[in-house]
């Protein structure tokens, strides 16, 4: 035997047997994530309310309120018969508060914000136009659930397709179909210095086909205020200056990386990113996602800057910004959020498992998802179930990291 190879013999087994050790290390850390992916979703549901206690069918978008004077905090839920409000201040005691119907018919579809204790309701039913709402109206508590009436109603449009707040410019962006404009849509801008009376400002016609408006005010590089106006459509995102509405200055174009966008966009006006989620075609980007979302650093809106995209499984459905997290609602995956402040992409958080055995349609599993605070629970809406309660997100992110790596001190 040649004593010179002894060593060699001896370093390759150690480099195989380290080698075998990282591969059962990885793999039961592979385990231990897909164990408590699908026990912690379970785990993190804190409360549900059905759709039948709303006496409705079918629940679609979210809003939520808190009121400043009582500490009340409501959950908003689009139902297909009109906007449910359930309390949830105790989140594993919710209390179904009543109902306001919808102006104009059924509708499986409608939107909702929320400004200065107002709530403003959209819907598809053709003649619905816009609901206004004072949310103080919920401070009339009632043993029995309550039918509520609209403090204002806005027939200037009918249906419509999404609604929007600039907060900052005191605005509200909505757009839908038009009479004038039968094959495209129109978007209505209104002053909203009075909540309860909307005064129209403007109406903006977009080519491309724009069903989604954004207004948003991000500081330029001369530490200027800049006021920006989004519009999403079937093609591109378009950046506006919008210091003028009835004279807008396009000043960037982004074109849609994938097959479509959808009409979530959200704007970190701290960090100065857009967000645009887009459906993907798995034959040709990531063979398992069903969606993208592509950040872009807009703090030079003249020359927006491409950072990075993000696959996600699943038929997506609608998402929330809150902080750097992504809260993700799919018809087909359930809820779950996404850190967006990675370089790379972070494996999803699970908050809630969809039950619909695996059907990928639209009108199955979770529509929405609300995040109204670090502290606050997160709120889901199921298309056939109902209201969903999570625990909060940093609850939520905090055991994912204390039940696999433990507490970690420096």
């Amino acid at each position: 035997m040649n004593p010179g190879r002894a060593p060699a013999l001896g370093s390759f087994l150690q480099k195989k047997y380290l080698l075998m050790l990282s591969f059962r290390s990885t793999l039961a850390l592979g385990l231990t994530l897909l164990h408590f992916y699908s026990s912690s979703a379970q785990s993190a549901v804190m409360e549900h309310v059905p759709l039948d206690e709303m006496e409705a069918l079918s629940a679609n978008h979210l809003s939520s309120w808190r009121d400043e004077e009582t500490a009340m905090a409501v959950a908003i839920v689009g139902l297909n018969n009109g906007v449910g409000f359930i309390d949830v201040s105790q989140p594993q005691q919710p209390s179904y508060m009543g109902k306001l119907p919808s102006h104009y018919g059924h509708s499986l579809f409608r939107e909702s914000v929320v400004y200065k204790d107002h709530l403003y309701v959209i819907s598809k039913a053709e003649h619905h136009g816009l609901q206004v709402f004072s949310l103080q109206e919920l401070r009339k508590r009632s043993t029995q659930p309550l039918l509520f009436e609209e403090t204002n109603h806005i027939a200037a449009f009918g249906e419509a397709v999404h609604i929007s707040l600039d907060e900052q410019n005191e605005r509200m962006f909505i757009t839908g179909a038009s009479p004038h404009r039968p094959f495209g849509f129109t978007t209505w801008c209104y002053s909203l210095k009075n909540p309860s009376q909307p005064a129209l400002e403007t109406q903006l016609e977009f080519e491309n086909n724009v069903r989604t408006v954004l207004g948003a005010t991000l500081r330029n590089c001369s530490q200027g205020l800049e006021t920006l106006l989004i519009a999403v459509g079937g093609q591109s995102i378009q950046i506006f200056n919008a210091a003028q509405l009835d004279a807008l200055e396009l000043v960037s174009e982004i074109p849609l990386q994938t097959v479509a966008a959808t009409n979530s966009v959200f704007i970190d006006s701290e960090s100065a990113e857009l967000f645009a989620i887009e459906r993907t075609d798995p034959s040709i980007h990531s063979k398992d996602s069903g969606f993208a979302v592509v950040t872009y650093d807009i703090s030079k809106v003249r020359t927006p800057l491409f950072k990075k995209r993000t696959y996600g499984k699943g038929e997506y459905r609608s998402a929330s910004l809150h902080g750097k997290s992504l809260f993700v609602a799919n018809a087909t995956a359930g809820a779950f959020a996404l850190d967006m402040s990675r370089i790379f992409s972070a494996a999803p958080i699970p908050l809630y498992i969809t039950d619909n055995d695996g059907i990928a349609t639209p009108f199955l599993g979770a529509w929405d998802i609300e995040v109204a605070g670090s502290e606050a629970p997160i709120l889901v809406s199921d298309y056939t179930k109902g209201l969903y309660i999570i625990a909060p997100p940093t609850t939520t992110v905090n055991a994912v990291s204390n039940e696999l790596f433990g507490s970690i001190s420096h």
